[in-house]
């Protein structure tokens, strides 16, 4: 019985195998690096826009910020385009566990969420896929939602150069 090319057969088999498996990567890995880009640009415009919205008072101008920098962060190649639904203004109070909670369009402001999407329902298209042949899916919806708080801190430093507060009720001497 002669056998010759049957290993040639199961390479190619395999070799197909490892060919779908590293398309498939490819994609997550794209899809991975898209959402981290994404979660950078989302982070920045809610911050350029507290920034803008504290130093003018001004909610278009803190939006029109958030925009003109989302526009500047790119997507592969695309730039991430905000509606004005998507810059929500609001206020985040702090709660006993130290977490701050947002709640939309309550005054004063001290608080913008930017969500960023690529979905076929925003401005931006979902994200086309390398090799979409491989796993039956044309593209993908990224999303990321980012919220920046300014909160006011009240520092009070005081010094005490003549030492009459080195002493305390207690009369023990301290020096």
């Amino acid at each position: 019985m002669k056998r010759s090319g049957s290993v040639t057969v199961l390479f190619l088999l395999m070799l197909t195998a490892v060919i779908a498996v590293g398309a498939v990567a490819v994609d997550y890995a794209m899809m991975e690096s898209a959402r981290t880009d994404l979660r950078i640009a989302s982070d920045l415009c809610s911050r350029a826009a507290v920034v803008k919205y504290i130093d003018t008072g001004s909610l278009s101008a803190a939006r029109t910020q958030a925009k003109e920098l989302a526009q500047v962060n790119q997507l592969f190649g695309r730039n991430v385009l905000l509606a004005d639904a998507d810059i929500v203004p609001g206020n985040s109070a702090s709660q006993t566990n130290g977490k701050y909670v947002f709640t939309a369009n309550a005054q004063p402001y001290n608080s913008f969420r930017v969500d960023a999407r690529f979905a076929s329902d925003s401005l931006n298209n979902s994200l086309p896929l390398l090799f979409s042949s491989v796993h039956h899916r044309q593209t993908i919806d990224l999303a990321q939602t980012s919220t920046s708080t300014e909160t006011n801190l009240d520092v009070v430093l005081v010094l005490d150069r003549s030492g009459s507060m080195a002493f305390d009720l207690t009369g023990t001497d301290w020096s």
